[in-house]
Parts: C-alpha cells; structure tokens; sequence
C-alpha cells in the first residue's frame, strides 16, 4: 500500500468517527428552533454551539452500545448582561419557557449546570441536546481580562453562566465559547491548509504517473 491509498483509508476512518451529515443537519435545525421558540415566546436569546460540536471534533458513538448518544452542547445567550440577573433568575426564565411547551415540557430534564432535552434516534444513535444559559459579560469584568489576556481581541465575546457552588447556590463564572472558537479556528487553518495542499499533491501526482503510463501503453 502506497502512502496515497493509506491516507485515502485514513481520511475513511475518521469519516465513519464523525457525525453523520444528516444528524448534523438535524440538530442544527433543532437548536435553531430551540431558539425560535424562545424568542417567539418572549425571551429574546441566542442559541450557538459550543465545544465539539462547535470546532467540528465531534466523535461518534459506538452503536453497538444501547446507551450510544451525541450530548451536543450549546449556549443560550438571553439579551443583557450579567448585571441584568442573578445566576438562579436567569435559569428561572429559561427553564419556565421550556417547561410550558408543549414540544419540549416533556422532554426536559434539569441539571446543576445545564437543561438537557432528549431526542429520539437516527439510525441507532440518539441524541440530547445541553443547553447552557448565559448573559454578555459586562464592562467591568471584560476590562480586567483584557489587561489580563494574551487575546484581548476575544475578550468581546466573553460570556457569564451559572455556576453551582459547593454550597448549592448559582454564582457566575466566565465563559468564552465564542472566543475558543475563534482561537481554535485561528490555530487550525495552517494545518487544514497544508493537508489540502499536500492532497492536491499527492492527487497530481497521481494522475501524471497515470498520464505517462498511458501515453507509453496506447490502446
């Protein structure tokens, strides 16, 4: 096997890793009428993914586990700042609208550190989706991570969510999705880069030694 036909049986195996393109397309239009639904009914929010559905690092599960399940995370980002709310307040609204649909009531269920909403299986393999609440960080805290920061440019996007304590109340902690995305993305593009560069290579390659062979070996 040459180093082509062994990259080619690479790239398969961590296509068969990934997320299927349909569960894809299917959670997207999921969240995103999660956050429809939310905003029709008088919350204004922002729902985006965060963590590996975000960076595009998803794993998929193995099926032959009965419990197989992508547990897909996302922010819901409600308009203001933290100074707007307080931590537990901002998970009272959000867990109320969800609670009173009848689409998504019944398929709630309530943790410390996000709401979770169980959706049924494709081809084998189910999926929740997490949803985190969140307000903007406000002024005073994004200041002192700029001065902190070796990404001051990120600092915008930064981001509060409730956050159980040892004591079993909400306090905030800072968050920065968006930002990680940003950075992730940043970091990421050389090596995208260069490995579609070293395909298209490798590809040429290919089909001039296909060209010189068929050139020496006329029908």
């Amino acid at each position: 096997m040459n180093t082509f036909e062994r990259q080619k049986d690479i790239l398969s195996i961590i296509e068969k890793l990934d997320i299927s393109p349909t569960l894809f397309k299917n959670a997207t239009e999921k969240y995103k009428a999660l956050a429809k639904y939310l905003n029709d009914n008088g919350l204004e929010a922002d729902m985006y993914p965060q963590g590996s559905f975000a960076i595009g690092t998803v794993v998929r599960p193995n099926v032959k586990n009965p419990d197989a399940n992508y547990d897909l995370d996302f922010i819901c980002q409600v308009r203001g700042t933290r100074d707007d709310y307080s931590p537990s307040k901002l998970r009272e609204l959000i867990e109320e609208k969800l609670s009173l649909s009848d689409l998504y009531g019944g398929k709630l269920e309530i943790y410390p550190e996000c709401f979770t909403i169980e959706y049924a299986a494709i081809n084998g393999v189910g999926f929740s989706i997490d949803i985190v609440p969140a307000a903007e960080e406000n002024a005073e805290n994004k200041k002192r991570l700029i001065e902190k920061c070796n990404y001051p440019e990120l600092i915008e996007d930064s981001i509060s969510i409730p956050k159980q304590n040892s004591e079993k109340n909400y306090c905030w902690l800072t968050n920065n999705p968006k930002g990680f995305r940003t950075w992730f993305d940043s970091i990421n593009a050389p090596f995208i880069e260069a490995s579609k560069n070293d395909f298209r290579n490798r590809f040429f390659t290919k089909q001039q030694n296909y060209i010189r062979f068929s050139r020496r070996n006329p029908k």
